[in-house]
């Protein structure tokens, strides 16, 4: 992926207030969910080799 297709994400003070509550379970589930839905492709394409 290059850098001009990299997903860039916006956070709201609100929205940064309420991730601090997150616990690292959470926060570990969101990078996962998070690198999932923008390697999809590029995993598949890996594991195939």
């Amino acid at each position: 992926m290059t850098p001009q297709q990299r997903p860039t994400q916006y956070f709201s003070p609100e929205y940064l207030k309420q991730c601090k509550q997150l616990t690292p379970d959470q926060i570990v589930q969101f990078l996962e969910d998070f690198r999932r839905m923008f390697a999809g492709g590029n995993q598949q394409q890996r594991k195939k080799t």
